[in-house]
């Protein structure tokens, strides 16, 4: 009986002293006055099995720390370990676009022009070409009128000739990103049979597509 009741108080100092920071049987000397050796061996014993219990609470605590200050649980290593890296391509689709800055409304034809058989008008087209792709582009030039019988246009690094129902010119691209041309274009009109001095409207017009 008197063996029961010394175990409960040292139970009980035992986790008293836990909870004031003491972890170990050297931490035991400073507090248990107790004489009698066999007492003091049921002291210390019986703190063993809370000292088990602190040491894991505490390991815990510090796995749980871990944890939080690296932002993922400690079993994330073994799923790291095994990452991949993958490579996206992403394939930019070609575009391009046409910005007109100036075009003559207004084809002028004097008594003079009508002798010689064509209407000479310089830079009476000016735009810009922007474009990403590679392979160029396509200017589309498309009648709007029957006055001609074929137009030579420079301006575009050569100078073409086409018939009564327009073409087509091919022009280079972008070799790395995005390429940006300003063009300024002079027309030639050879007038077709029996037309007459006067004002026309602009007869030909200018379109531009990605090849």
């Amino acid at each position: 009986m008197f063996a029961t009741r010394i175990d409960v108080q040292h139970r009980l100092r035992a986790q008293a002293l836990l909870g004031r920071g003491l972890r170990g049987p050297n931490d035991l000397s400073a507090v248990f006055h107790i004489k009698d050796r066999h007492t003091r061996h049921e002291g210390a014993a019986a703190l063993v099995p809370v000292l088990r219990v602190q040491d894991r609470l505490v390991s815990a605590a510090l796995v749980a720390a871990i944890s939080l200050a690296t932002g993922c649980p400690t079993q994330a290593k073994a799923a790291g370990s095994m990452a991949q890296t993958i490579t996206v391509t992403a394939r930019v689709a070609p575009w391009v676009k046409l910005n007109l800055e100036y075009q003559q409304m207004q084809l002028t034809v004097t008594p003079d022009d009508v002798a010689r058989g064509y209407v000479e008008v310089p830079a009476a087209s000016r735009f810009t070409v922007t474009t990403n792709n590679r392979a160029g582009y396509t200017l589309s030039f498309q009648p709007n009128a029957s006055i001609f019988r074929s137009v030579a246009i420079n301006g575009m690094g050569v100078s073409v000739e086409f018939g009564a129902g327009g073409g087509t010119v091919i022009q280079s691209g972008a070799e790395i990103g995005v390429a940006r041309t300003l063009l300024e274009l002079g027309y030639r009109f050879y007038l077709a049979e029996g037309v007459q001095a006067g004002s026309y409207f602009w007869p030909l017009s200018v379109s531009v597509s990605a090849r």
